[in-house]
């Protein structure tokens, strides 16, 4: 299906959105339905490529080919923001908005793709790309009080910290591009990165919070669907005792309305309301936890 609507707008430019009109920071300027959206398709492509190396479905290098197209409008400055991070999107009333986590989540994956560009001068501003936005990161990085690096929302908004999925699209894509060798690598501090997401769950791990517990922004207001699912993916490629994946796992539990479906928060908040995104991303949490050898009976009790 992916491969299928890569361009769902018809405008030439192929990425992944949504399927409804969306002002997304709130400022009067709708953006219309099926809008190439950076994070979207930084998570699509991650998607992708994941199933191109392991020869997948589909050949890789029909996969790859796609991920070229989706990627190469993303190295023209113009889809930039003010301060050179990748844009929240390629309209112009979103380019005003300088976002961290589109712009680390598609850079990580511009400088996993650029180890297959055969073409020298395009591999070389791919990495360039990805070099900028790891710069500005590197550079505006903030200190948690265990010593954990994290970011704010945005430059514009240097005291909102993000919820856990957007904290994640950050850490993913620094990983992608510590993983694939970009010339800033030695420079981030990993176990420090790790640390920061620690503070979105107690120590037991069975209690999980949207937001981290700052020393002065404590926010105990639990996690939506697509959080949990992000976090249940990302850690269970880092967790190696499991700890938090079990954790995770229990949790979703009380997510789970009576048609079987996950609900966006636990059933005991609110009445249940069933987002088909946020259910995408419990999929691919549990999936994750497969893939890592995760007690397999205990992600099907969940899932199911």
């Amino acid at each position: 299906w992916l491969l299928e609507h890569a361009d769902e707008d018809s405008d030439g430019v192929p990425g992944w959105g949504v399927p409804v009109a969306w002002d997304a920071f709130q400022d009067g300027s709708t953006n219309p339905p099926n809008t190439e959206y950076t994070i979207a398709t930084a998570v699509v492509i991650k998607a992708l490529l994941d199933c191109a190396e392991k020869a997948l479905f589909f050949p890789p290098d029909s996969i790859r080919g796609l991920v070229r197209k989706c990627l190469i409008p993303f190295l023209d400055t113009r889809t930039h923001s003010t301060t050179g991070l990748v844009g929240y999107s390629f309209e112009s009333t979103d380019l005003k908005y300088d976002c961290y986590n589109p712009s680390a989540s598609i850079s990580g994956q511009l400088q996993r793709y650029a180890q297959y560009e055969r073409d020298e001068k395009l591999r070389s501003r791919m990495t360039q790309i990805a070099d900028t936005t790891m710069s500005l990161l590197l550079s505006s990085r903030q200190i948690d009080q265990n010593g954990g690096w994290y970011w704010s929302y945005s430059v514009q908004e240097k005291n909102l910290p993000n919820d856990l999925c957007h904290a994640l699209y950050i850490v993913d894509g620094i990983f992608a591009y510590v993983h694939n060798n970009g010339k800033y690598s030695n420079l981030f501090d990993t176990l420090a990165i790790l640390r920061h997401i620690e503070l979105f769950s107690d120590p037991s791990h069975t209690q999980w919070y949207r937001f981290p517990q700052l020393r002065n922004q404590a926010n105990t207001h639990p996690p939506r669907t697509y959080e949990v699912g992000m976090a249940l993916a990302f850690v269970s490629g880092h967790d190696r005792g499991n700890q938090r994946v079990h954790g995770l796992l229990r949790l979703l539990n009380e997510y789970k309305s009576s048609n079987g479906h996950f609900a966006r928060y636990p059933i005991k908040f609110e009445n249940p309301r069933i987002i088909a995104e946020y259910e995408s991303y419990v999929r691919y949490g549990a999936a994750m936890a497969m893939y890592r050898n995760t007690d397999p009976t205990l992600v099907r009790n969940t899932s199911s």
